[in-house]
């Protein structure tokens, strides 16, 4: 028979086991969210304006809208629709002036107003909340003998095949885009807290962009492009144009290195190595 202190059990007692768990500070913060949550959820049923959520590609995931008679369609049809399917006729032309001003016009890729813009809002987050990333420079290797052996025409087709490689390469979420000429940048961010767990990915990414760009386009077997690819590695947030500048740097060192190479460095104060020295004066030609 169990027993507590020498004494038996009640009847009935004698298999019952119990566990008290405080919870009191859990249900506290469960009610505290309910509160905000249905605080939110008043003023924005308070606003008399509509609102809609948006993604980066023009799809609309939520509709505020206390007044629907001033939709063209009801808010349900909004919502999962891209904007682009919801434009009146007249403002079609509107639609298309403003993907020239943020899109490159030959390769469908993020201008360097729109890739720079990206960028900085990436970083911005990597001042809350740091790890590591890599910043890809990437140059076509002799590109201006493509263009004055086989013509523009033929070298705007080969940037745009390069493109869509280069978009295949990284994930979609990955800021990418054309800076310049043959010049293009991407950038890796939320590689984790292990610098070489970090630095392996930078380089299995940078090593694909390479052997991806460097082999012969199908409509042009004779043309056999290649790109030098300069990795910075970084954590937390740094001014893009420092990134930039570094970034142009290792560049150049990949290509002084043979072409169609990669230069991986680090940089800044966490940098497990030292960082590179500061970049010298721009090359040309």
């Amino acid at each position: 028979m169990a027993r507590i202190d020498g004494q038996p059990l009640p009847s009935g007692l004698e298999r019952a086991l119990g566990v008290a768990v405080d919870i009191t500070a859990r249900k506290r913060t469960e009610q505290t969210l309910r509160e905000v949550r249905a605080d939110l959820t008043a003023t924005l049923r308070a606003l008399p304006d509509l609102m809609f959520e948006v993604d980066r590609e023009g799809t609309f995931h939520h509709v505020h809208a206390p007044r629907p008679e001033l939709l063209l369609v009801p808010p349900d049809a909004i919502v999962g629709r891209n904007q682009r399917d919801l434009l009146p006729p007249g403002t079609l032309r509107e639609a298309e002036l403003s993907e020239l001003a943020f899109y490159d016009a030959l390769t469908g890729l993020p201008n360097r107003r729109l890739l720079l813009d990206r960028i900085e809002q990436t970083l911005l987050r990597q001042a809350r909340e740091p790890s590591w990333c890599a910043l890809l420079f990437i140059d076509l290797d002799d590109f201006k003998r493509v263009n004055d052996h086989h013509g523009h025409g033929v070298g705007d087709q080969v940037l745009t095949v390069l493109a869509q490689r280069l978009r295949a390469s990284v994930r979609e979420t990955d800021p990418l885009g054309r800076l310049a000429g043959d010049e293009f940048v991407a950038l890796l961010p939320d590689l984790g807290e292990n610098a070489a767990a970090a630095r392996r990915v930078a380089q299995r990414v940078a090593r694909t962009l390479v052997r991806t760009l460097g082999t012969p386009l199908h409509d042009r077997p004779a043309i056999t492009p290649s790109a030098s690819v300069g990795v910075l590695m970084f954590r937390g947030h740094h001014a893009v144009a420092d990134l930039l500048a570094q970034a142009d740097w290792l560049m150049y060192r990949a290509k002084d290195a043979g072409k169609g190479q990669l230069t991986l460095r680090w940089y800044g104060r966490e940098a497990p190595t030292p960082a590179p020295r500061p970049p010298a004066p721009r090359r040309h030609g």
